[in-house]
């Protein structure tokens, strides 16, 4: 039963994702949201950049209406109620937590509206992005995993910065971005689920659903982009709540459970510091786009941007499913399955290193 209100929850926000999204591609042209062609741009005609709002207000909505049913028009002896106790009272406790991350949020995703509008300065962009994480400070959401005080709130902003950022990277093909996203938010349900965090598993099904809407838009050949305030504000919510899940607990077999985040994340993690190293050995600007992500690098390998794109998914959700596991696992069986994730990662990045040093390698561009 618990399982179709999540079904239900996901067709929620999807439906109103999706309608909002179509509103946002009517409407964006007029409101001078458009991401015209240029030297770094793959497509050939403007598009529309408000697909981050349709997400963004739709996940919020979504959310803030049934937290209102669940905590004002469900009486307490109600047969859903008594059906439901456990998820219904954990509504209450997060509530504070939940109110900073959306807060946060709505700091990055303004910002990135802004950006999408008149790019700003990077280091503006970056002063913005850790002003945004003192709400989660403020209300206790920090990385604990054995960490004191200071270096736990330190690791907080380090991480929430790195993943809003590393969102906003992977916004460079048709699908990418929210595909990804989506499989992550999914991801994280099933943990929460499996971990008996009845809400944090609604909130990441919500956010999925309503990724999943914009999605219906995005997919090849798009119509339209989330652009930043879409990518940011995806980034930032993903690296927040994903340190309010719980995923070691006493008497766990080992203390590997911590690394799951890390691990789930895997692919925007990868892209992130790969591109850093490529600019940083080529001698180029950190922040300045170029055609060095993961993505860009499949499609000189061979491969059409769609196959890239999909290609990514699996990888995602292989590395997602992957992590699962690390709960349950003795030291022994754990150090091994570790170090086979890791070698997903070492396997690509060989086969990226052989690719690169063919010459008559193809280069489809469609």
């Amino acid at each position: 039963m618990l399982i179709l209100l999540y079904f239900l929850l996901f067709l929620q926000t999807l439906v109103v994702g999706w309608v909002l999204t179509g509103l946002a591609l009517r409407f964006a042209p007029a409101l001078g949201f458009l991401d015209r062609p240029g030297e770094r741009k793959l497509h050939a005609s403007p598009k529309p950049l408000l697909g981050g709002l349709a997400i963004y207000v739709g996940f919020v909505a979504v959310l803030a209406a049934d937290l209102w049913i669940v905590r004002h028009a469900i009486p307490p002896r109600s047969a859903i109620a008594q059906a439901f106790p456990i998820p219904l009272s954990n509504v209450g406790y997060v509530t504070k937590e939940l109110w900073a991350v959306l807060a946060g949020s709505f700091v990055v995703f303004i910002l990135g509206l802004i950006d999408d509008r008149r790019p700003l300065p990077p280091s503006l962009k970056l002063a913005v992005q850790i002003v945004a994480t003192l709400p989660l400070l403020w209300a206790g959401v920090r990385i604990r995993g054995f960490l004191p005080t200071t270096l736990g709130a330190a690791a907080t902003v380090v991480w929430v910065v790195f993943l809003t950022n590393a969102f906003n990277f992977m916004d460079n093909m048709d699908g990418l971005c929210g595909g990804t996203a989506a499989i992550i938010s999914l991801v994280f349900a099933a943990i929460s689920y499996l971990g008996g965090e009845w809400f944090m598993t609604a909130i990441f099904v919500a956010l999925a659903g309503a990724i999943a809407g914009f999605l219906r838009y995005n997919w090849f050949p798009s119509k339209l982009f989330m652009g930043d305030g879409g990518a940011l504000s995806i980034g930032y919510l993903i690296a927040a709540l994903s340190i309010l899940c719980t995923y070691y607990r006493r008497g766990a077999p080992t203390g590997l459970p911590i690394l799951m985040p890390a691990v789930v994340l895997g692919v925007p993690i990868f892209d992130s510091l790969s591109v850093y190293a490529i600019r940083w050995r080529a001698r180029r600007p950190l922040w300045v786009g170029d055609t060095s992500h993961f993505s860009h690098r499949l499609v000189a390998l061979g491969m059409t941007r769609r196959q890239a794109v999909l290609f990514i998914y699996v990888v995602t959700l292989a590395m997602g499913l992957g992590a699962l596991p690390l709960r349950y696992l003795q030291w022994p069986e754990a150090i091994v399955y570790s170090i086979h994730i890791a070698l997903i990662f070492v396997i690509i990045a060989f086969l990226e290193a052989i690719g690169s040093s063919d010459p008559n390698r193809n280069r489809p561009m469609d």
